[in-house]
């Protein structure tokens, strides 16, 4: 399956909620999140722009594979998930194979539809807040529009939340 996304830092939240609700999105629900991202044994994730996470969302373990991204405005990546029965138990067996976690973020992220796209406000630990617009079957300019809509201006922002973590940590 392909990703595409757009990520913007957003210093105010509540006026893209405010923004979101005229536009009569549809709120799709909240999630506190705890996403631990691997190394694999034998390949630099970071040198071949990949991830493997894996996401702790309520009750739900969602193990998913990033591949490199792809150049454009918006983000677009080959994108592999599936759900699993426990995080312990896939955390447990990606640690046999040889795989390490090197890092694990936590987030609020709350959801809403708008034009065939999902958006995503997001409060990362430690990083700030980010509005996520995905594309659900609305098309690259359905991307643009809520973009628009929203009045996103500064950005896009192409790194991942592990990208400007590990960065955070290096000092950048």
């Amino acid at each position: 399956m392909e990703e595409v996304e757009v990520k913007y830092r957003c210093r105010g939240l509540d006026r893209v909620r405010e923004r979101l609700r005229a536009l009569k999105a549809e709120p799709l629900g909240v999630v506190e999140m705890r996403d631990t991202y691997y190394q694999h044994p034998c390949r630099d994730f970071a040198a071949t722009d990949e991830a493997l996470r894996l996401r702790e969302a309520g009750d739900r373990c969602i193990v998913t594979y990033k591949g490199p991204k792809r150049g454009g405005w918006a983000k677009a990546r080959e994108e592999v998930e599936f759900e699993a029965s426990s995080c312990g138990a896939a955390a447990a067996l990606l640690e046999r194979l040889g795989f390490r976690p090197v890092a694990t973020l936590h987030k609020r992220r709350e959801f809403y539809g708008l034009w065939g796209t999902e958006v995503s406000l997001d409060e990362v630990e430690g990083l700030g807040s980010f509005v996520e617009v995905e594309d659900k079957g609305g098309g690259l300019d359905a991307v643009r529009r809520v973009v628009e809509a929203l009045g996103l201006r500064e950005g896009p922002i192409p790194e991942s939340y592990l990208e400007l973590y590990l960065a955070r940590l290096r000092g950048g």
